[in-house]
């Protein structure tokens, strides 16, 4: 066992005691397993753990190798099911069963017999076993099935494959955002709107091709701006709801209720209020409410009868093992400041003037991201949850790296459709080039896990390379379709 050489050594020596022609064991499958001989020690990284040993399995004698793993799981776990390298293996030994079938399979189908080790431990042996296990075994919490074979191909290979992927997932995204434009232009030239009614566009309207005249409308790009950084600021957890959020209370009701003095102050009232993190019970029940609370209440009053959209609850957002920072309340303080600057700042023009006047990509990424960036102030530098004081003041309501990923996810895709939409073909290349090109600087756990399997020390800080690994476990690794992929081919040694 490569990747777990102490509970290897100790399990060869106990196979070693099984090398007796006369010690007989059982496979799962009931019948009987003599182990000849274990063979050689194989020292390549590529193949099953022993290789040229002999096995006599009922009364038939065979030839080939043997492969070693802590769980019977771990066959498929490690890929070995779709590695021609593995189709020699006669014999499957595992300290523990955790799967129902007493078999595994070769890529080539044939059926191989599994030895449950501990079944033939003796009480001390087992203890020193587990222990081990439990000091030098770390699981593969992303199950990346060619996580110890991808490093030894080719890094072209690697790399070329990423970059792909990364085009990829930025097409993607650049198409979703062409369809929610679609909508969201739809939705507008209703005669009666209903916010409560959810639309479904006909076919026919998703199919046409608009005209750059059809989207003249800087209202559908300052809305789907809107969607899109609420949608960022949301992370995997509360992004679906801080989407839904962004179309409820869309642009055109917080321009309604907006005062000029005051815009903030209404906003984060309709925003708490119709997201269901603030309700009258809430003040109530705090001490009479402080006044931040009771001056969101005061200005909900106000604004209540103007809207008629859907409300959200509680219970529809994740605070849980969020780090506070993290928290939705944080978030939707900084959107209010972001939501300003589309409305009053015109973010979007000065998005579109970065991308044309700025030719050094480094400084064009720098500047871009700087927008982005929220420091706190007022009641929420001081509060994660409403009345319940900090010591530690909150510098920043969106920092540097979520502003990264608002930048790579949203800005570079927009950009690239805002311009193609237009005609302005030079520029959108540009942000295609600038996206393929920029470093970013993201704390992301599944690329933490995808660059140390793939073993992308040097590359992965690359904005195309990072969304392509995001791409490469999304539609390969965690749908376990390495046959699909170059990089499973090339380690699992698959031929099409």
């Amino acid at each position: 066992m490569r990747t777990h050489n102490a509970i290897g050594e100790v399990l060869l020596q106990h196979m070693l005691k099984m090398q007796s022609p006369s010690k007989e064991v059982q496979a799962l499958s009931g019948e009987a397993i003599h182990l000849l001989e274990l063979g050689e020690l194989n020292k390549d990284q590529a193949g099953p753990d022993f290789r040229n040993a002999r096995v006599k399995i009922n009364n038939l004698i065979y030839n080939g190798d043997v492969e070693i793993d802590v769980s019977q799981s771990d066959w498929k776990t490690h890929g070995h099911h779709i590695n021609r390298r593995f189709n020699s293996v006669i014999l499957h030994i595992v300290l523990k069963r955790d799967t129902r079938q007493p078999f595994v399979y070769t890529s080539d189908g044939r059926k191989i017999q599994t030895i449950e080790l501990s079944t033939y431990l003796d009480g001390s042996l087992s203890d020193e076993i587990k222990q081990l296990i439990s000091d030098n075994y770390t699981p593969n919490t992303l199950k990346i099935p060619c996580h110890s074979l991808a490093p030894y191909i080719e890094e072209h290979t690697r790399l070329q494959l990423l970059q792909q992927l990364g085009i990829e997932r930025f097409h993607k995204k650049s198409d979703r955002l062409m369809v929610r434009l679609k909508e969201i232009a739809y939705q507008k030239q209703l005669t009666v709107h209903e916010p409560v009614v959810s639309y479904a566009i006909p076919q026919e309207d998703m199919e046409k091709d608009l005209r750059p005249s059809d989207l003249h409308d800087k209202s559908l790009w300052n809305q789907l701006l809107y969607e899109l950084i609420f949608e960022a600021l949301g992370y995997s957890q509360n992004k679906t709801i801080m989407l839904q959020l962004a179309q409820a209370v869309d642009l055109e009701f917080i321009s309604k209720i907006e005062n000029d003095d005051h815009f903030e102050a209404n906003a984060e009232s309709a925003l708490f209020h119709i997201g269901g993190l603030l309700s009258e019970v809430d003040i109530v029940n705090t001490e009479g409410g402080s006044e931040y609370l009771r001056d969101l209440r005061d200005r909900w009053l106000e604004i209540k009868p103007q809207y008629d959209g859907k409300h959200f609850a509680t219970e529809d957002w994740h605070f849980f093992k969020l780090r506070p920072q993290n928290f939705p309340t944080i978030r939707l303080a900084g959107g209010v400041k972001l939501i300003h600057k589309i409305l009053h700042g015109n973010l979007l023009e000065v998005l579109t003037q970065k991308f044309r006047e700025i030719h050094n990509i480094r400084v064009l990424k720098n500047s871009v991201r700087s927008l982005f960036i929220v420091k706190s102030d007022g009641y929420w530098s001081k509060h994660y949850v409403f009345d319940s004081a900090k010591e530690a003041e909150i510098h920043y309501f969106v920092g540097s790296n979520r502003a990264d990923e608002i930048v790579a996810n949203v800005i570079f895709p927009l950009m690239y459709l805002y311009f193609k939409v237009f005609g302005q073909t030079k520029y959108a290349e540009k942000a295609m080039h600038v996206y393929c090109d920029v470093t970013i600087e993201v704390n992301n756990s599944i690329v933490s896990e995808m660059k140390e399997a793939l073993a992308m020390d040097d590359h992965w800080t690359r904005s195309v390379i990072y969304q392509g690994m995001i791409e490469l476990f999304r539609g390969y690794c965690s749908k376990n379709r390495c046959t699909d992929c170059e990089i499973g081919k090339q380690a699992f040694d698959i031929t099409t």
